[in-house]
């Protein structure tokens, strides 16, 4: 069975850029991973695709940041990825993500600077 999960995109042949892209995915990681190379290939003007065809699906890797349980609703997918995403960018990091997913509505807020992403070994090479 494929959980639901949170994964960041980052680039191998620049790690000192960490976790450009934040996102979440019921399908697994490496499915959602090759819809964005195919956005990409497709000439999509997303950010995230723009990277990708810049550094080249080759140096793209996903890292999965939180598994949700079975029983997370859709809902509960988009909260996980706006407090990953406030949290990540709070942390002072400029992602690709063009907007926060906040209980149902889009915006583009995020938290104080001060508020850090939790140390996990997914985190360990991308953020410090």
């Amino acid at each position: 069975m494929i959980q639901s999960t949170i994964y960041a995109l980052a680039c191998l042949c620049h790690p000192e850029k960490h976790i450009q892209y934040v996102g979440k995915t019921a399908m697994g990681t490496d499915t959602r991973r090759r819809g964005h190379f195919q956005a990409a290939a497709s000439g999509s003007h997303a950010p995230v695709a723009a990277w990708i065809r810049t550094h080249g699906t080759d140096n793209i890797v996903s890292v999965t940041l939180e598994t949700l349980p079975d029983a997370a609703t859709d809902g509960d997918l988009s909260d996980a990825e706006g407090t990953w995403i406030r949290m990540i960018r709070g942390a002072g990091f400029n992602l690709l993500n063009v907007t926060v997913p906040d209980g149902g509505r889009i915006t583009n807020r995020s938290l104080p600077p001060t508020l850090m992403p939790p140390r996990t070994p997914a985190f360990d090479g991308l953020l410090w």
